[in-house]
C-alpha cells in the first residue's frame, strides 16, 4: 500500500481527504500555508528562484510522496513529479486532461472528484485523461478503496459528474436567493424536505467551499461555452470579498466559532 500522500491545496476539501486518509493509517503531508494568495501561488512555477524556494519549503515529502492529491478547483500542480509518483489531481475547475498536459509524468496522472462532507463508504469518481496508463487507473482505485471510499470510472470533464450536477443545482439556490425568492434557510428547507437531499444546496455549498463551487462553474463555461453554466452573480460577489463558506465564517450563512 502506498504510505506517504502529499495533499496540496488548502481547501474543505484537502481537509477532509486528509483526514480520511489519515485516519486509514497513511501518513499525510500537507504544504505549510504558504503562499498566501492563489496569485503568488500561480506566479511560482513561472519564476524558477520562487519555484525551487517552494519546493524547498516542501521539503522531503514533495520528492518522497507515493501520491500526490492536488485538491482545489484550479491546477497549480508541480510540473516535474517522479517517474513513480501517482498524481491525483480533482477534476473541478477543470479536466484531468488539461491538468496532466503540464505534467512530465502525464500518464501517472489520474483526475478525481468528491465533495465535502466526506464519510467512508462514499463515491469518488475517476477519470482517465489521453495519456492515463492503466496502471495508474487501477492504482488509483486501488489507493481510494484503501482509505474507505468506493471508486467508480466516468469520462474527463470540468467536475465530472456529480460535483458538476451539484454545483450547478447550487448555482440555482443562488439565483433564486438573489432574486428574492426565498430565503436561504427556506430553500434549503424546501430541497431537504423535497427531494431528501442530506443538506440544502446553500449550506451544502458553504461546506464544499464557495470558491471550489465557482470554480467549477467556470470550468464549465470556459469548456463548453454555454450560458446555463454562467455562475450567479452573487457566488461570485462573496467569493470575491473573502466569504467563502464555513471554513471563513460566512458564506450563505454566517458561522461563530471556526
Amino acid at each position: 500500500m502506498d504510505r506517504n500522500v502529499l495533499i496540496l491545496g488548502q481547501s474543505p476539501l484537502a481537509e477532509a481527504l486528509a483526514e480520511l486518509i489519515g485516519a486509514a493509517g497513511l501518513v499525510v503531508h500537507r504544504p505549510p500555508a504558504w503562499p498566501e494568495t492563489r496569485e503568488d501561488l500561480d506566479a511560482i512555477f513561472t519564476d524558477q528562484d520562487r519555484r525551487e524556494h517552494y519546493l524547498r519549503h516542501l521539503g522531503e515529502a514533495y520528492r518522497e510522496a507515493d501520491v500526490v492529491i492536488e485538491a482545489e478547483a484550479s491546477e497549480w500542480m508541480d510540473p516535474e513529479l517522479s517517474e513513480r509518483t501517482l498524481i491525483l489531481t480533482a477534476a473541478l475547475g477543470h479536466s484531468a486532461a488539461e491538468a496532466a498536459a503540464d505534467i512530465h509524468a502525464l500518464h501517472r496522472v489520474v483526475g478525481f472528484a468528491v465533495l465535502p462532507p466526506m464519510q467512508k463508504g462514499q463515491a469518488v469518481e475517476l477519470a482517465a485523461t489521453p495519456w492515463t496508463e492503466a496502471r495508474a487507473l487501477d492504482q488509483a482505485g486501488e489507493f481510494f478503496r484503501s482509505v474507505g471510499l468506493e471508486p467508480a470510472v466516468v469520462p474527463d470533464g470540468p467536475g465530472l459528474v456529480f460535483p458538476r450536477i451539484l454545483c450547478m443545482i447550487i448555482n440555482e439556490a443562488a439565483f433564486a436567493l438573489m432574486e428574492g425568492v426565498a430565503s436561504a434557510e427556506d430553500i434549503d428547507t424546501a430541497m431537504k424536505l423535497g427531494t431528501n437531499y442530506p443538506l440544502g444546496p446553500l449550506e451544502w455549498a458553504d461546506q464544499i467551499g464557495l470558491d471550489q463551487v465557482l470554480g467549477v462553474l467556470e470550468g464549465l463555461h470556459q469548456e463548453y461555452g454555454e450560458d446555463r453554466y454562467r455562475a450567479a452573480p452573487l457566488l461570485r460577489q462573496l467569493v470575491r470579498a473573502g466569504h467563502r463558506g464555513r471554513a471563513t465564517g460566512r458564506g450563505f450563512y454566517t458561522y461563530t466559532g471556526t
